[in-house]
C-alpha cells in the first residue's frame, strides 16, 4: 500500500500507486482493474494459492497488465534495513523496468 515501506519509496521514485488503503491490505480486482494502463508490481515468492489463481483464474487473464505482459515479480527486500533496504529496492525497481523495456526492444 502506499504508507508502506515500499509504496513510500515508489512514490519518492516517481511511481504512481494505485492501491489507495492503508500499508498492508488485500487489493480487490476492482482496483486492480481501474488503471488500465497499470504495471502489477508483486514480491516474489508467491504463496502457492496466489501462484494458482494467476494462473487459473479467467478473471485474472482478463485484467489489462496480465494480457499485455505488464507484471513483474520483483525479489523480496526486508523493509527493515532503513537506508540499506531503500538502495536495495531501487535497484531492484530499476533493475525490473530495464528488463521489461529491453524485452519489448527484442519483441
Amino acid at each position: 500500500g502506499p504508507n508502506s515501506f515500499y509504496g513510500e519509496l515508489m512514490t519518492t521514485f516517481g511511481l504512481h500507486n494505485a492501491v489507495r488503503s492503508g500499508a498492508f491490505s488485500t487489493t480487490g480486482f476492482d482496483v486492480l482493474g481501474n488503471v488500465p494502463d497499470a504495471t502489477l508490481l508483486y514480491m516474489k515468492p508467491l504463496a502457492s494459492s496466489v501462484a494458482n489463481m494467476m494462473k487459473t483464474s479467467p478473471l485474472w487473464h482478463a485484467m489489462p497488465f496480465t494480457n499485455e505482459g505488464r507484471m513483474m515479480g520483483l525479489p523480496r527486500v526486508p523493509p527493515d534495513g532503513c537506508v540499506l533496504s531503500a538502495m536495495l529496492f531501487a535497484r531492484v525497481l530499476v533493475d525490473a523496468f530495464e528488463h521489461a523495456d529491453a524485452a519489448k526492444e527484442r519483441a
